[in-house]
């Protein structure tokens, strides 16, 4: 893929920045979950521990919710929070 497509797809990627006050867990589950899923079998290679590990994730990001200060997209907030659980591991 060349950069000219990365840059068209990063400007209608449904993970773009948004504002603290948007950040609404009742949607992660299904704008995140499967990228998350993903990204945690890939470094766990055990579903069942990926499944956990975002589980995990979900409930850190529920709990810093008010802490997300969108400087970032939701997605990279949440990856960032699952990268410290698949550390734990």
């Amino acid at each position: 893929m060349s950069n000219e497509g990365l840059k068209t797809r990063g400007a209608t990627d449904d993970a773009r920045p948004e504002s603290a006050e948007s950040c609404d867990p009742s949607t992660w589950v299904d704008e995140h979950g499967d990228a998350m899923y993903r990204y945690a079998l890939i470094r766990l290679q055990d579903p069942a521990l990926a499944e956990e590990a975002v589980q995990e994730a979900f409930l850190a990001g529920l709990e810093a919710k008010d802490r997300f200060q969108a400087s970032s997209s939701e997605r990279t907030w949440l990856i960032g929070i699952l990268k410290r659980k698949i550390a734990d591991y």
